[in-house]
């Protein structure tokens, strides 16, 4: 049963507080008091959140990356041009000195709330020693995000292939495809990134595409002309090293550009008509208008109802004599390769399984909140997160990239920064005004889930697709992009509505942080005429 709560503040026991007598505290107001902070993942999500809070005062944020590295799904992913992003990644960490805070191949393995400490405590497994150990933390953050937890196909006797078999979460980098008959399992955004790099070298290639996937036209090209594969010139690196203010109006373009197309995913909206027009055009174009493969590859449903990836050289390498798509389903593997539907056996040197992620969002560990529930259970046929971040139950425990961000409405490392700026001022309101926790309301979250669920109706997102964005089905809630713009997303996260969260203090007293009626400013000697601008 929920703890009984009198003006927002219960004792350790669950019962109601007795009001006493109340006591000034003597400090000055909103003195921040020492909170630990644990965030599990060092992929973008960690790092934006390292980043937003290296100058917080008096806050310990420490990292658990089960990884041998950051980067998160750019570490585990590193097929085509992967490696570049890999890359950037790990040098904005060390540029930062991140990885002071970060522990690698330390595995998160569960994470149980204490009501008598108000914290978190989590197990965490040393990798290599295969060490437990037990820390806590006043506030939890799972950055781990929705691209974590890979999986294989689900072929009855893959277990009997004796050939090589990689999957694309586990890339590897060692491996000679050179002279190979390749099979490459699914038509993601993984399978379409690693189609064009083995078709060139493999003896064959053999595509099996379950769904079909729109292979849209590059949605910046009028700034990269090749696509993923523009080059920068030396001369255009220097100008963007010496001259801020245009590499600062070339991301902006970048930027308005990509924001420009979200009028694309409104089923009612004319640029969704002309998106379907223009892509079936251009997919049957690359694809040397060869109805054969149109009638495999170019989808009937809407533009975006999936996740369109504009895929450069994917359509191009599956005309090309070494190249076959395959549309019947696997029925099982053999100890040389792949059987389907039909009856066709078909051997193999190496299977390459592009077949995605757990995109249920259920963490990968238990995260036991108040009422001694695992999260894993209770969002078992659906998760039901406040505005992507919080969830009912769980106090002081906020996830990044979670149900309904923003995968699919503009940039998503802006909404992930909108994410950790979010997370700041709510570990900073714990901090500074004597908290003990914040839970979000439940009524707060059915009243979120309502709007999205009515508002998703518009959107292509719920169109008549088998897609991750509901979980690997074609009807269902959606739970994948949020309910608007990059842009909408970004308002509504600035200003934290802490009228949904309730609010359990240290003191019965909601004032207390008041303390002694003096500023910081004042007790450390700062300017008190701060306030005089003109």
């Amino acid at each position: 049963m929920p703890h009984e709560i009198s003006n927002g503040y219960i004792n350790h026991d669950g019962l109601p507080h007795s009001p006493g007598p109340y006591t000034v505290v003597e400090q000055p107001i909103k003195e921040p008091r020492p909170l630990r902070v644990v965030a599990v993942g060092a992929g973008i999500a960690g790092l934006a959140l390292l980043y937003k809070f290296r100058n917080a005062e008096a806050i310990d944020l420490q990292i658990y990356e089960k990884n041998e590295d950051v980067g998160g799904v750019w570490l585990e992913n590193r097929y085509a041009d992967a490696e570049e992003i890999y890359d950037y990644y790990r040098s904005f960490a060390k540029k930062y000195s991140f990885y002071d805070r970060i522990k690698l191949k330390h595995q998160v393995r569960s994470a149980i709330w204490v009501a008598d400490a108000d914290s978190w405590a989590i197990e965490v497994e040393e990798i290599d020693t295969g060490k437990v150990f037990e820390t806590s933390a006043d506030v939890l953050v799972n950055a781990s995000g929705a691209l974590n937890n890979y999986k294989w196909p689900d072929i009855k006797g893959m277990d009997q292939y004796k050939g090589k078999l990689v999957h694309s979460a586990a890339w590897d980098s060692e491996y000679n495809f050179d002279g190979k008959d390749v099979a490459v399992i699914g038509a993601g955004a993984s399978a379409v990134q690693i189609v064009p790099q083995l078709q060139p070298v493999a003896k064959s290639l053999t595509s099996f595409n379950r769904s079909k996937v729109w292979i849209a036209a590059e949605f910046v090209d009028a700034y990269a002309e090749d696509g993923r594969n523009t080059i920068y010139t030396p001369e255009m690196i220097a100008r963007f090293n010496s001259d801020p203010e245009y590499l600062r109006d070339y991301r902006k373009k970048l930027t308005e550009k990509m924001c420009g197309i979200f009028n694309m995913f409104n089923l009612a909206h004319p640029a969704q008509k002309l998106a379907f027009a223009s892509n079936t055009a251009g997919m049957r174009r690359r694809l040397g208008e060869r109805d054969d493969l149109a009638e495999k590859l170019v989808p009937d449903y809407p533009v975006g109802c999936r996740r369109t990836t504009p895929a450069t050289g994917y359509l191009e390498v599956l005309t090309q004599p070494n190249a076959r798509v395959v549309t019947a389903t696997i029925e099982k593997a053999t100890r040389d390769g792949l059987v389907t539907s039909d009856g066709e056996e078909m051997k193999f040197d190496v299977i390459v399984a592009a077949s995605g992620f757990d995109t249920s969002f259920r963490p990968a560990f238990p995260v036991v909140g108040l009422d001694g529930v695992d999260l894993r259970d209770a969002w078992k046929d659906t998760p039901r997160a406040y505005i992507s971040l919080a969830v009912a139950g769980y106090p002081n425990y906020f996830v990044m990239n979670g149900p309904n961000a923003p995968f699919a409405n503009g940039s998503l490392v802006f909404g992930i920064e909108c994410e950790a700026d979010y997370i700041l001022q709510m570990v900073q309101k714990i901090q500074t005004e004597r908290i003990r926790y914040l839970d979000i309301k439940r009524e707060a979250v059915d009243d979120w889930i309502e709007h999205k669920d009515e508002y998703m109706k518009r959107m292509v997102w719920s169109a008549g697709c088998s897609s991750w964005y509901k979980n690997g089905k074609r009807d269902g809630p959606v739970i994948g992009p949020w309910a608007g713009s990059i842009i909408h997303f970004a308002e509504a996260l600035k200003t934290p509505r802490f009228e949904d969260y309730t609010i359990v203090y240290k003191q019965r007293n909601r004032f207390a942080y008041f303390g002694n009626g003096r500023s910081l400013k004042e007790v450390r000697g700062e300017p008190l005429s701060y306030y005089i601008t003109a």
